[in-house]
């Protein structure tokens, strides 16, 4: 690719801030050389990933194209600035797709290999979708398990990474059925349990509390014996045993366990 034309280190060196001052670590990120049609571009791609950032200054613009987008595969947009300032922008939003992407729990493979977890729920309740005061009442309890978390004095990245994942639920809630939603709550609140290191006990007295404050399903989670399986896992974590929930809980939606600037 002789005719490859890179963008300044200068510049290379402004997108290296764009990424740390979103919360990413650097490091994770590959830098190069890539061909855009018979074009070519630089390249910001994130490690062991299919996802990427193309920039070009063909035609005297930049140019760039990036996976994936904000509800597509790819997304491109050509000739639109004349200055490198302008890439901000959509190098930006492109980080939060990708963060959405890898913070969204994988909910084939949890069906698919968590079955024992999960099936119980389909007899306990039906997907309907949740009402609008249901879902006021699912945001006060999310509301409930930020405020646990700070008053157990979790600090540093780790209460950021949690609220984006309690985000994530609010909005899950939104648009999934109620049982869909109880799956997906247990295991991004096992998953926070986790990546804040609480002991068995406190991981019980979150999922609990987020759970039970959501009203009615309180009683058909305490029967199936969700927090006792809850203080399972933990146990077999702390014992470093192996234990396949885990392991399909932490590695299939990774880094939505851990922060990106820690997960690999």
């Amino acid at each position: 690719m002789e005719d490859y034309l890179p963008l300044m280190r200068t510049q290379q060196n402004t997108v290296f801030e764009w990424v740390q001052a979103s919360g990413f670590d650097a490091g994770a990120f590959n830098v190069g050389p890539a061909e855009w049609g018979k074009t070519p571009c630089t390249r910001f791609s994130y490690r062991d990933s299919p996802y990427f950032f193309d920039v070009s200054t063909a035609g005297g613009g930049y140019s760039v194209r990036h996976s994936p987008g904000a509800s597509e595969l790819r997304t491109t947009r050509t000739g639109f600035t004349t200055v490198f300032d302008g890439v901000e922008e959509p190098f930006k939003a492109w980080l939060g797709h990708l963060r959405r992407e890898f913070e969204a729990p994988d909910l084939w493979a949890l069906v698919r290999d968590g079955r024992t977890i999960f099936a119980p729920f389909t007899a306990a309740t039906t997907n309907e979708p949740f009402t609008p005061s249901e879902i006021a009442r699912i945001v006060i309890a999310i509301d409930g398990g930020r405020s646990y978390l700070t008053d157990a004095g979790v600090t540093g990245e780790a209460p950021i990474q949690a609220n984006r994942k309690l985000d994530y639920l609010v909005d899950a809630a939104k648009r999934s059925g109620r049982m869909d939603w109880l799956n997906i709550a247990f295991s991004v609140l096992f998953g926070i349990a986790t990546q804040v290191a609480f002991d068995p006990e406190r991981a019980r007295q979150l999922i609990d509390l987020v759970l039970t404050t959501v009203g009615r399903f309180a009683a058909s989670l305490g029967a199936l014996g969700v927090n006792q399986l809850a203080r399972d896992r933990l146990d077999a974590v702390r014992r470093h045993s192996y234990d396949p929930i885990y392991d399909l809980l932490t590695k299939a939606r990774r880094p939505c366990c851990l922060p990106i600037s820690a997960s690999r």
